[in-house]
C-alpha cells in the first residue's frame, strides 16, 4: 500500500481516497445519520498494529508511521472540519495480539477514545496483564475514555465463557467504559450463559437507557466548504 501517496494532497492516491466511492460516500452516511440525531463511534484504521489489513503492519518503519498519522488527521479534518461532522468519537484502538500498540497514535487533538481490541482465551481476563496492550494505549492519554472496542473468543468455537470475561474486566479492567463484543460466533447469544455478561450489576443495556426520537431537519445540510489542510487545524 502507498500509505505516503495517499497521504500526499494533489496525489492521484489521495484525490481518489477523499472523493466519491471512499471518504465522501462514508461522509455522505455519516451526515445521514447525524440528521437523524445519531452519534457513531468511529474506530479509522483500527487494529493496525497487525498485517491483517492494508493500513496495518505489525513491524512498520517511520516513514509508513508518518504518512499513517498523516492520513488517520486529514481524515477526522475532513470529516468533522469539512464536513462538519460533530456526532463523531473519534476511536484509536490497537488490536491487543500485536505489537507496537502505541506507535501509532495520532495525537491527542485527533482522538477522542482509546480502545484494545481483544480476541483472548478468557483465562486471561483473570490475570492482572493479562491483556497485552491496555497499559500502553491507555498511558498515551490518561485521562481520555478507555473501552475494549472489541472483544471475542481466540478460538470462534461457540464455548466462550463471557461471565468469566465481564467479572475478570471489572476485577482488572475497571476503568474500562464500556465493550463491543464482536458478530458471528463471538455474538454472547452463540455462547454459554450470556444472561451472566447482561446481568452483571455494572453492565447498563439499551433497556437501561432512554432514547429520545430525534426529528429530522426540514431543510438538508448545506454543501461541504472546500477541503481543509488538517494540519493547520486543531480540534477541540
Amino acid at each position: 500500500m502507498q500509505f505516503d501517496q495517499l497521504a500526499t494532497p494533489g496525489t492521484v492516491l489521495h484525490t481518489k481516497w477523499m472523493g466519491p466511492g471512499y471518504l465522501a460516500d462514508i461522509a455522505d452516511g455519516l451526515a445521514d445519520l447525524k440528521q437523524h440525531g445519531v452519534v457513531v463511534l468511529l474506530k479509522p484504521f483500527h487494529e493496525p498494529n497487525i498485517g491483517a489489513f492494508w493500513w496495518g503492519s505489525n513491524n512498520p518503519s517511520a516513514l509508513r508511521l508518518d504518512a499513517f498519522k498523516r492520513a488517520w488527521q486529514q481524515l477526522v479534518g475532513f470529516l468533522r472540519v469539512t464536513r462538519g461532522l460533530d456526532n463523531l468519537l473519534i476511536g484509536y484502538a490497537a488490536n491487543a495480539g500485536g505489537v507496537h500498540h502505541a506507535s501509532y497514535y495520532p495525537g491527542d487533538e485527533w482522538v477522542d477514545v482509546l480502545g484494545v481490541d481483544a480476541y483472548r482465551h478468557e483465562s486471561a481476563w483473570l490475570t492482572p496483564g493479562g491483556i497485552i496492550g491496555t497499559t500502553a494505549v491507555r498511558s498515551l492519554a490518561p485521562a481520555k475514555p478507555f473501552l475494549f472496542t472489541e472483544l471475542g473468543a481466540d478460538v470462534d468455537d461457540g464455548h466462550y465463557q463471557y461471565a468469566t470475561v465481564i467479572t475478570g474486566m471489572r476485577s482488572h479492567e475497571r476503568d474500562a467504559v464500556a465493550y463491543l463484543c464482536w458478530k458471528a460466533r463471538h455474538n454472547p447469544a452463540r455462547n454459554p450463559n450470556p444472561q451472566a455478561l447482561m446481568n452483571y450489576p455494572d453492565v447498563v443495556d439499551r433497556a437501561n437507557v432512554v432514547i429520545v426520537p430525534v426529528p429530522p431537519p426540514s431543510t438538508p445540510l448545506p454543501p461541504p466548504p472546500p477541503e481543509v489542510d488538517p494540519r493547520k487545524v486543531k480540534l477541540a
